[in-house]
């Protein structure tokens, strides 16, 4: 057992530490369905080999922290490639830690909101489709009454733990685009029968650009570090595409959607016609 100023934390059922205050939504929070973990499983290798291996070398990295890592593909991938690699999720994932056989020194049930890590220990750090989930009810899209001050939070934290120079990764569907392929349109929250329909039809969620709405944008990156500080990065190479061959997703509509992320202009990735959030900031 381990403890912090008054707080205690044991290991819990498969041997993970839960570095977590008993109350924390990470404890109870069910975030990732067999389903998703499959899709995690599938394309967070190309993910790494492609975009984030390059991406940790460029910065000439060391210590790597990931943020909300899911299922640990890219941990995993990390620590192969000789990097000392640390993952971090909420309880409900453990299951599929151990059924996978992530080692316990390497992955820890944390929240994002109060890492448990010291300041500046890490070289770099990635929350890669993250940020949407920090502040919502479920750990879907119904937020709760302080989603901004825990989405903050974990701003500052990312912040706080990577060393002076060091960098940070963000990546998430962008909120001033209107159409977003990673998530769908509901939860068992948040009904939006309207957006369902379309989501059925077209296999894409049209959503709302303004007001509360559980995706980020640039702004809010912006907001939380300063625009000198934040340099949104190329998507090409980022995306499998497997989403744009869902049925009802029109073949012309995903050649195009295709071209456009792979061909964006620089100027304009950090605008609404950008789909997707990517981006490094610098600590």
């Amino acid at each position: 057992m381990c403890s912090a100023g008054s707080h205690e934390y044991s290991k819990g059922e498969h041997g993970y530490f839960e570095l977590a205050r008993p109350t924390s939504p990470a404890l109870t929070i069910q975030s990732t369905s067999s389903e998703f973990a499959h899709i995690q499983e599938s394309g967070g290798k190309r993910v790494y080999d492609v975009y984030l291996r390059p991406w940790l070398k460029a910065q000439g990295a060391a210590r790597v922290l990931d943020a909300g890592c899911g299922l640990g593909v890219g941990v995993v991938a990390a620590l192969n490639d000789g990097f000392d690699a640390v993952g971090t999720d909420v309880r409900s994932v453990a299951d599929l830690w151990c059924q996978n056989g992530r080692s316990p020194d390497e992955f820890t049930v944390a929240d994002v909101t109060e890492l448990p890590f010291a300041d500046a220990v890490f070289d770099a750090a990635m929350a890669l489709g993250v940020m949407e989930h920090v502040g919502t009810q479920t750990g879907q899209l119904t937020l709760a009454m302080d989603w901004r001050d825990k989405r903050a939070a974990f701003a500052k934290e990312l912040e706080r733990v990577v060393r002076p120079g060091g960098r940070i990764l963000i990546a998430c569907p962008n909120k001033r685009f209107p159409i977003d392929i990673q998530h769908g349109p509901t939860d068992e929250l948040s009904p939006a029968p309207f957006r369902n329909r379309l989501f059925k039809r077209f296999g894409v969620n049209v959503h709302q650009t303004w007001g509360a709405y559980h995706l980020v944008s640039y702004s809010d990156l912006y907001r939380w570090y300063g625009r000198q500080r934040v340099r949104p990065l190329p998507l090409a190479g980022y995306f499998g595409y497997a989403a744009l061959e869902r049925p009802g997703v029109p073949r012309s509509i995903g050649r195009g959607a295709r071209a456009w992320v792979e061909h964006m202009p620089v100027r304009l990735r950090g605008t609404p016609l950008n789909p997707y959030v990517l981006a490094e900031i610098t600590v």
